[in-house]
Order: C-alpha cells, then sequence, then structure tokens
C-alpha cells in the first residue's frame, strides 16, 4: 500500500497551480474557488483583448506585429484550455478519486514500484516544462527593460523616447505609457505568467493523468501473465473470481481512458492548431532578428517555438504511451494459462482479447487520433508555412518595412 505521503504527493505538484487559477477538480465549489476562476478568465480575457486591439490598429512594424500576433494566438489557447479544463472537470474528477484509490489500494511493491516510476517521469516533465515557461515569459520582460534602458542613454537633450513593452501597447498616448511605465510594464508581466500557469499546467496535469493510467494497464497487463501462477496467489486456475475482476478491471481502465478523450479532445484540437501559428510567429520573429542582429529576440524565439514544440509533444507522446500500453493487454491475456480454464471462463477470454485489439485513443476534437506521426505532420506544416512567411518577411525588408 502506497504510503499517506506519496497519496498526497502524487497530484500534489498539479494542485497548487491549478488551485491558484480555480480548475483544480476535486476542490468543491465555494466562493473562493469561483473568485479564483474569475480572477484568472479576467486577467486572460483582458490580455486577449489587448492583442486583438493591437492586431486591429496595426500600427507597428512587421517585426513588431509579429509579437504581437504569438501573444494574441497563446493568450486564446490558454483562455481556451482554462475554460475547458473547468467545463470538464466532472469527467477528470472521476479519474483523479479512482487514480488516488489505486495508490491507497496497492500493496504489492513491484506494482508500487512501476507507479512510482511514471511518477518520476511527470514530475519532472512538469518541473523542467514549467520552467521553460516561465523562463520565456520572464525574458520577453527583460528585453524590453534592456532596450528601454539603452535607448535612454542614447537620447539627447529634450529627446522622447517611445518605451518598449512586453507585448506593443500603442493605443495609449506616449506621456501615458511614460507616466505609468512600471505599472504597465508588470501588469503585461502579470498576464503572460497567468497565461503560462494556464496552459503549461493544463498540459502537464494531461500527461500526468495519461501516464498513471498506463502504469495501470502496466499493472494490469501482469496480473493476466501471471494467473494461473502461485505469484498471483489463485488456488486453481478455474478461479472465475479472479479473473471476473481482471475483465472488471479493464473496464474500469477503459472508462477512465474515454474520460480523459472526452475531457480533453477539444483542448487538444485547439492546440495544435494554434501551436502551427505560434511556431511560424516564432519563426518569423528569428528571421527578422537575423536581418536586424538582434541576439536577444532569436534567443526567446527559439524558447518560443521549443516550447511549443514540446507543448505538442507532450499530447503526441502521451497518447502514443497509452495506445501502445492499452494494446499490450491482448498479448498479456494470451500470455496467461486461458489454456486450462473452464470452457466458459475461454469465452470470456475471447472477449476479453476482442476489446483490448481497440486500444484507446486521445483524439484531436473527433478528427483524427493523436499520435507521434501527427507531431511530425504538425512540424511540416509549420516548416512550410514559414517557408512562404520567409518570402513575404524578405520583400518587406527589401521595402524597408521592418
Amino acid at each position: 500500500m502506497g504510503g499517506k505521503s506519496e497519496v498526497d504527493e502524487a497530484f500534489a505538484v498539479y494542485r497548487a497551480f491549478l488551485w491558484a487559477i480555480g480548475v483544480w477538480p476535486l476542490e468543491e465549489k465555494s466562493f473562493s474557488q469561483i473568485l479564483r476562476y474569475i480572477v484568472a478568465a479576467v486577467v486572460q480575457v483582458t490580455f486577449l483583448l489587448h492583442t486583438f486591439t493591437e492586431i486591429l490598429l496595426n500600427n507597428g512594424k512587421v517585426s513588431d506585429m509579429v509579437d504581437v500576433f504569438f501573444f494574441s494566438s497563446a493568450a486564446f489557447l490558454t483562455f481556451a484550455k482554462h475554460t475547458y479544463l473547468h467545463l470538464h472537470k466532472d469527467a477528470i474528477r472521476e479519474n483523479l478519486r479512482c487514480y488516488l484509490d489505486d495508490w491507497s489500494n496497492t500493496k504489492d511493491e513491484h506494482f508500487l514500484r512501476i507507479m512510482r516510476e511514471h511518477v518520476k517521469i511527470y514530475k519532472y516533465q512538469f518541473h523542467i516544462y514549467n520552467l521553460c515557461g516561465y523562463v520565456g515569459t520572464t525574458l520577453f520582460m527583460c528585453r524590453s527593460i534592456l532596450i528601454n534602458i539603452l535607448a535612454k542613454r542614447q537620447l539627447g537633450p529634450g529627446e522622447s523616447y517611445n518605451y518598449q513593452f512586453i507585448c506593443q501597447t500603442s493605443y495609449l498616448s506616449q506621456d501615458t505609457l511614460a507616466k505609468y511605465y512600471p505599472i504597465i510594464m508588470a501588469i503585461q508581466y502579470i498576464q503572460c505568467m497567468y497565461c503560462c500557469t494556464s496552459g503549461a499546467c493544463t498540459d502537464c496535469f494531461f500527461f500526468g493523468l495519461v501516464f498513471h493510467l498506463c502504469a495501470q494497464f502496466e499493472i494490469l497487463k501482469i496480473k493476466w501473465e501471471r494467473l494461473g501462477t502461485k505469484d498471483f496467489g489463485v488456488t486453481a486456475v478455474h478461479d472465475r473470481v479472479k479473473v471476473n475482476a481482471l475483465i472488471a478491471r479493464h473496464k474500469e481502465l477503459v472508462k477512465l481512458g474515454e474520460n480523459l478523450e472526452s475531457g480533453f479532445n477539444n483542448t487538444i484540437l485547439v492546440q495544435l492548431m494554434i501551436s502551427i501559428v505560434l511556431i511560424c510567429m516564432s519563426g518569423c520573429s528569428i528571421l527578422v532578428a537575423i536581418m536586424r542582429n538582434d541576439h536577444v529576440t532569436m534567443l526567446i524565439s527559439t524558447n518560443s517555438i521549443s516550447f511549443m514544440v514540446t507543448e505538442t509533444l507532450i499530447y503526441g507522446y502521451a497518447s502514443d504511451y497509452l495506445v501502445t500500453q492499452s494494446e499490450s493487454i491482448v498479448q498479456a491475456v494470451y500470455s496467461s494459462s486461458w489454456y486450462d480454464m473452464d470452457s466458459s471462463v475461454k469465452k470470456d477470454i475471447v472477449f476479453v482479447m476482442m476489446r483490448a485489439k481497440i486500444p484507446l485513443h486521445i483524439t484531436a476534437g473527433k478528427f483524427f487520433c493523436v499520435t507521434r506521426n501527427t507531431i511530425v505532420q504538425l512540424l511540416k506544416t509549420s516548416v512550410s508555412y514559414l517557408s512562404v512567411l520567409r518570402l513575404t518577411l524578405e520583400m518587406s525588408h527589401q521595402e524597408g518595412q521592418l
């Protein structure tokens, strides 16, 4: 049996961050929960409206508008994830409660070791992934501050300066921007951090939920393989009770997988579509930075591309792993001592194998199954779009619009 600390810590990394934005599934509805959810939603929506306004005004150069499009797409994506996670809270709550019961009820040390190994993987993934997101957001702010400091030093007497911010702010007068510069910079940084938390934590939460489910499939596979052996603890190969228990467990895991599919398929669809846009926008920023010899922007945009590629790989790898683990039940059932069982039990075994041949899939909006091959195709599409944008940027550079 997993210790109390293990049960508490299995999903503690997600609880702290999702609780802060009001979408932790196990939290009961209360005034505090609603307030945190509304605050997070308002922060994201205001940042989204800000970027939309800048797009409509179109007052900046190509390089400035590339950043605006990047922030606009990212804000829309994080708001969609935040909303979908809130709407599908009940299905995800059912999964979480079952997962916590798994930790409490598992006594076999070998099974606990399998679960711990999966926990270790998704904890490392969570910390590294969120660190990249927060570092990237902070780099955007540091770049703006550094540009402002260097530009001020080069000003002559009586000269004015247009302040740079994390995201372009052209609908306010320069006097207002200069007067409230620290406040506006802080507000934009908070908005970006909220978006980063909502987006990155949703991705990591999905990864953790899928990995725990895969661990349970691996444990179920071992139980099927042990069926009829002394290791499994059965006294007779004809013990229908044990077989029925394994069948019931398989049905339960399939139901939990379907909950994940229904809870995240729309999120994944939006993620994949927006990822193409964000990768292209970051690629454009790198091209513009190369033309300007702006090494800081090149570093930030490279980090953004790495973050977006990793974000898509999270969904592709986790979904692919779930397919592999759910399919492995077929071979595990066949490896059991089914040939020594009663004929009525053998018939049940056949149906188990037929059902296990249909692997669990995570889809993107019910349109297509998400696998690692899906991510490869996504990256190919992004590079194709980027090549077209590169030609547009070269023309703009020749005309002096950059």
